[in-house]
């Protein structure tokens, strides 16, 4: 797995399906269009996540944070396939907070993650660099 997305799937594994559906009012996503090179590459590596033993649904999920690293919105960038986990993890996301964005970073940041939904007791691999 990318490093980039090691803290979000940790996370996920820490018990993200647990959480409760939030609702709350999130302004509309200003994502970018993902060209079919993208999607591919998004495709190739869900199915790599699903050979995982466990995963039973990988989807990957967009969001944008302001300057204190707050999630302004959230939006499915791939479904995992069930609209009740895409529903867990974007709750999930937008109670997020990201404490230590990059050096020099822009005003507002844009991110896609997967997340893996596992069978329940299904054993999490370590993703500590």
């Amino acid at each position: 797995m990318d490093r980039r997305f090691r803290p979000f799937a940790r996370l996920a594994a820490a018990g993200g399906l647990a959480l409760l559906l939030a609702a709350g009012a999130f302004a509309a996503p200003a994502q970018h269009p993902i060209d079919a090179r993208t999607r591919a590459a998004l495709d190739r590596e869900a199915h790599a996540l699903l050979r995982q033993k466990g995963v039973t649904h990988v989807g990957f999920y967009g969001f944008t944070i302001d300057p204190a690293g707050h999630v302004t919105s959230a939006w499915v960038v791939r479904s995992a396939g069930n609209p009740r986990l895409d529903e867990a993890a974007l709750a999930m996301i937008r109670k997020a907070i990201l404490k230590r964005r990059p050096a020099g970073a822009p005003v507002r940041m844009q991110f896609v993650i997967p997340i893996e939904f596992r069978r329940h007791g299904a054993p999490v691999a370590s993703s500590a660099p």
